[in-house]
């Protein structure tokens, strides 16, 4: 194992697959290193392997370029020591390195919608930007005694004007890959509406368990479905009951990552509304 001399892109790794946890190569090859081929990108990899940074593990996880088993990459133990060195701290379990698990693929299509929101946010007309990204196992929160009532998204985004600090929002991100059941939607919204009608204190208790860098005056709930009928399901889960303390919005995974902040979510209240954020 050696020293590498990392590059501003070499860095951008290892903190993404901080943020991310893990990460496929069709993501790396296109938003770390986008002026590499293929065959370069991979030698890039294959030797922050060698030297410790990181490592990878073949999953049966479908792929954007083929329906094949694909490689997943995160942090190595070198690798996390040296992002520590890059962002000051990091949180890291070693079971992440040790072993890829079941929920991979949630967390890497999770950081394509985390991509293309900065990707929208550095456009100039664009009034909006995303300010900050919190992976699920930062974002999970109890919010009272009981173990059951628990916060558990797939991740906070939090969004805000440009150059203004106030009145940003935060998201909690649902992305509903399986065919949930409505016990299960019905039961993560009450938590959510819960939580919310808490107030102050549950908020001010949720801060100071994440740590945002970014002060969040309001919440919106966010699901993501696979495709248009799983949408249409998870719409009428929501539209058989009244939520009256938490504003939801649904949205499709593909629509997200065409255009994050545009008129693409729809409402319980008025489906046949597209709205913005």
């Amino acid at each position: 194992m050696s020293h590498l001399v990392l590059s501003t892109q070499d860095e951008q790794l290892l903190i993404d697959l901080h943020t991310h946890i893990y990460l496929d190569f069709d993501y790396i090859n296109a938003h770390i290193y986008p002026d590499y081929h293929d065959q370069s990108t991979y030698n890039r990899l294959q030797k922050f392997a060698k030297n410790g940074y990181i490592r990878s593990e073949f999953i049966p996880i479908p792929r954007k370029s083929t329906d094949r088993a694909g490689k997943v990459f995160t942090l190595d133990k070198f690798g996390v020591e040296v992002t520590e060195e890059l962002l000051g701290e990091v949180h890291w379990k070693k079971q992440w390195t040790d072993r890829v698990p079941a929920f991979a693929y949630h967390s890497i299509m999770l950081a394509y919608i985390a991509k293309e929101m900065q990707r929208v946010s550095d456009n100039e007309d664009i009034p909006i930007e995303m300010k900050e990204w919190v992976n699920e196992a930062r974002a999970f929160y109890q919010y009272t005694s009981a173990r059951s009532d628990m916060l558990r998204p797939d991740a906070v985004s939090v969004v805000g004007k440009k150059a203004h600090d106030d009145n940003n929002f935060g998201l909690f991100l649902e992305l509903e890959r399986s065919h949930s059941k409505r016990q299960t939607v019905i039961k993560k919204v009450r938590r959510y509406n819960d939580f919310m009608k808490q107030g102050d204190k549950a908020f001010h208790g949720y801060d100071e368990k994440v740590l945002f860098e970014h002060p969040v005056s309001s919440w919106k709930l966010i699901f993501i479905a696979m495709d248009n009928t799983r949408l249409k399901r998870i719409m009428r889960y929501l539209q058989q009951e009244k939520f009256e303390h938490i504003e939801i919005v649904v949205t499709t995974y593909d629509d997200i990552l065409k255009n994050p902040f545009g008129r693409i979510y729809r409402s319980p209240d008025d489906p046949d509304t597209l709205v913005t954020l």
